[in-house]
C-alpha cells in the first residue's frame, strides 16, 4: 500500500484523524497514538517517549524524534514508519527480549567492546526475525515492513576482506529484504548455511506456548550461533574481522561517516557536520520542552504525584515509585460453585432493592395542566407539570485489592495453598458479579526492585494471576487503587492481606486519602499470631475484619458485600 519513496500515502491515513498542523501539538498527538499501538500489542509495555539523542535508556522505549520532524500534519507514510518502530519495540517487550539479552551476555561473560557490539547485533537480528514471524498473520506486518529500512540502514563495508560485522549485515539483508549479496565472499558460505539453520529453529519456536520457554530456547540458539561465528572467524585475520566494527553505534544514528584523511576540505566538512548535529540537538531540546509542557497540561495527575500529595512533607522519605500493570499468567484455578451461588444471591437481593418511583416536576412551560399553578398564568405561563421518574441505582464500583507479597505463598515457593485458595475466591467473585451492573476490579500488589507494582487481574473478560513475591507496600497500593477507580458511582475497596506493611507509605496516610476521596475501604486480615492481630487492629481500627484462617475468607467476604451493598 505505502511506497517507501512516497510518504504521502500510508495505511495510517485510514484511521488517524486526530491531527494538527502545529508542530508541538502534532508531536503530542503522534506520541499518544504510538502509546495506544504499544498497549494494544504488549501488556508489559515500557513507557514510550520521544528520544532526542542516540543514548539508549533500557527502562523506556525511545522513539527518535527526527523521524517525525519536517511536515505537519505528519504524512501517513511517515506515521507508518513510526508505528512500525513502536510495534517492533512493543513486540520485544512481549517476547521478553531484555531477558534474552541479559541471559546471553551472562553466559558469554566478559568480552571486548567490539565483540559486545557484534553480539548485540546478532541478538537484535534474531529478535527482529522472531518478531517478524509472530506478526506475520497480524496487521502489524505491514507497518513492520516499513520500519526495517530505518532500523537497519544500508551497510557499506570498509574492506573487501571477510568480517563478522559485514557478514551479519549481509544475513540481515537476506532475512528482512530478501536481498542476497552479489558475489558474496566464499568465506561466508558455510557460516551462511549455519545461520539459515538457526533461522529455521527460531521460526519453529512459534509453536511453543510458553513465552518464558521461547526466550530460553532463543538464548541457546544465539549462544550456539555466536560460538559458530567465532570459530569460523578464527580462519579470518583477527584484525580484519573487527576492522569495521568500532564506532558503528554512533554511525547508525548519524549516518555513515567518510573515511578520515588529511584533506583540509574534508576536515572542514567534518566540522560542519558536527556543528549541524549540535544545532539539531539544540533544536530538538526546544521542541521537547514544548511537547513536555503540553503533556503536563493534558495528562491527569500521575499516581506518583497522588502518593506524594497524600504523604505530606513528614513521610516523603517513605515513598517509592508506583506502577500500574497487567498480570500475564492465565489463572488455572476453578471457581467454587457453592461460593458463586451464595455471592449471586447477594447481588440478586441488591438488584431487588433498586427502586423506581415518580414525582411531578411543577411550574413547567409544557406538560399536563397543574391546577396548583394556575395563578402563574398572567405572570410567566408556567402552569404545567411533568411526570418524571427517579431511579435509585445502588450498584457500586468494587475493587478487590489483594496482597501479593511473598508471605501469601503459604510457605511454598512459586505459590502455595494459601494463594491457590485466594485465587479460587477471585474467580468465584468474578463469575458471580457478571450481569449485576456492578463494576469489579481485581488487583494484586507487591514490591519489586523498589517499586510498588499494582497489577490488574481481569481484562478482556479473562482472569489472570501472578506469582507472589517481594515486600508489602499496602499504603501506596490502596492509594493507587482508589485513584484508578471510576468516580461515577460509590466506590468500595475490599483489601485482603495476611500481615503488616513493611515498605512504602503508611496505611494511615492511605486511609486518610480514602476518607477525603469518599472511598469506602474494608480490610480482611488473616493473622497467625496475636502480635500480628494487634498490629492490624492498630492500623485499620474499625475497618478491619480479622480471621485466623484463610478458610474463613469466603464467609467474611460475603459479610462485607452484604453490609455494603444491601
Amino acid at each position: 500500500m505505502a511506497s517507501r519513496d512516497n510518504l504521502k500515502f500510508g495505511y495510517s491515513e485510514f484511521w488517524r484523524k486526530n491531527i494538527s498542523a502545529v508542530e508541538s501539538q502534532e508531536l503530542v498527538k503522534v506520541l499518544y497514538a504510538l502509546r495506544k499501538v504499544g498497549r494494544h500489542i504488549a501488556t508489559n509495555l515500557k513507557p514510550i517517549e520521544w528520544r532526542t539523542s542516540s543514548a539508549h535508556n533500557p527502562l523506556l522505549i525511545g522513539i527518535d524524534i527526527n523521524l517525525a520532524k519536517g511536515e505537519y500534519p505528519l504524512p501517513p507514510g511517515k506515521m507508518d514508519i513510526l508505528v512500525g518502530v513502536t510495534a517492533r519495540e512493543a513486540f520485544h517487550c512481549k517476547i521478553l527480549s531484555d531477558i534474552v539479552y541479559m541471559n546471553v551476555e551472562k553466559q558469554v561473560g566478559e568480552i571486548s567492546k567490539d565483540y559486545k557490539y557484534l553480539l548485540d547485533l546478532l541478538i537484535s537480528i534474531g529478535e527482529d526475525f522472531f518478531t517478524k514471524n509472530i506478526a506475520k498473520d497480524t496487521v502489524w506486518k505491514y507497518y513492520l515492513s516499513r520500519c526495517w529500512p530505518h532500523v537497519r540502514p544500508p551497510f557499506k563495508s570498509k574492506t573487501d576482506k571477510p568480517t563478522i560485522h559485514a557478514f551479519l549485515h549481509i544475513f540481515a539483508d537476506y532475512l528482512f529484504f530478501d536481498k542476497l549479496a552479489v558475489n558474496m565472499n566464499p568465506a561466508y558460505h558455510d557460516l551462511f548455511q549455519i545461520c539459515l539453520d538457526a533461522r529455521d529453529a527460531i521460526k519453529n519456536l512459534i509453536n511453543e506456548s510458553s513465552i518464558s520457554k521461547k526466550s530460553f530456547l532463543r538464548t541457546n540458539i544465539y549462544l550456539n550461533l555466536w560460538n559458530e561465528i567465532l570459530q569460523k572467524a578464527e580462519l579470518w585475520t583477527d584484525e580484519d574481522s573487527l576492522a569495521d566494527a568500532t564506532g558503528l553505534a554512533e554511525e547508525s544514528f548519524y549516518g555513515d561517516d567518510e573515511d578520515s584523511c588529511d584533506d583540509p576540505a574534508m576536515d572542514m566538512e567534518s566540522e560542519e557536520n558536527a556543528d549541524a548535529r549540535r544545532f539539531t540537538e539544540r533544536e530538538n531540546q526546544g521542541i521537547m520542552q514544548k511537547v513536555n509542557d503540553i503533556l503536563e497540561e493534558m495528562d491527569e495527575k500521575s499516581i506518583n504525584q497522588e502518593v506524594a500529595d497524600a504523604a505530606g512533607e513528614e513521610e516523603q522519605w517513605r515513598i517509592m515509585d508506583t506502577a500500574y500493570g497487567r498480570a500475564t499468567l492465565p489463572c488455572r484455578i476453578t471457581a467454587d460453585e457453592a461460593l458463586v451461588a451464595r455471592l449471586k444471591k447477594i447481588f440478586r437481593v441488591q438488584r431487588s432493592h433498586r427502586s423506581r418511583r415518580y414525582f411531578y416536576n411543577r411550574a413547567q412551560l409544557l406538560g399536563k395542566i397543574d391546577g396548583r399553578r394556575l395563578h402563574r398564568y398572567p405572570l410567566d405561563g408556567k402552569i404545567f407539570k411533568k411526570k418524571e421518574y427517579l431511579s435509585h441505582d445502588n450498584t457500586r464500583n468494587i475493587a478487590i485489592l489483594v496482597d501479593g507479597s511473598a508471605s501469601m505463598t503459604g510457605g511454598l515457593p512459586g505459590g502455595g495453598k494459601e494463594w491457590a485458595k485466594t485465587e479460587s475466591i477471585f474467580l468465584s467473585l468474578f463469575e458471580a458479579v457478571k450481569g449485576t451492573g456492578n463494576r469489579l476490579d481485581l488487583l494484586c500488589y507487591y514490591e519489586r526492585a523498589g517499586i510498588c507494582e499494582v497489577n490488574a487481574l481481569v481484562y478482556g473478560n479473562r482472569l489472570y494471576t501472578v506469582r507472589p513475591g517481594g515486600r508489602t507496600p499496602t499504603g501506596q497500593a490502596i492509594i493507587a487503587t482508589a485513584t484508578m477507580m471510576p468516580k461515577n458511582k460509590k466506590r468500595l475497596i475490599v483489601h485482603l492481606t495476611d500481615g503488616e506493611p513493611n515498605c512504602g507509605l503508611s496505611v494511615q496516610k492511605s486511609l486518610e486519602f480514602c476518607d477525603r476521596e469518599g472511598v469506602d475501604i474494608v480490610t480482611i486480615g488473616t493473622y497467625f499470631e496475636e502480635k500480628t492481630r494487634e498490629l492490624l487492629e492498630n492500623q485499620y481500627h474499625d475497618r478491619a475484619i480479622l480471621i485466623d484462617s484463610i478458610e474463613l475468607l469466603p464467609v467474611q467476604l460475603e459479610a462485607v458485600l452484604r453490609a455494603n451493598l444491601l
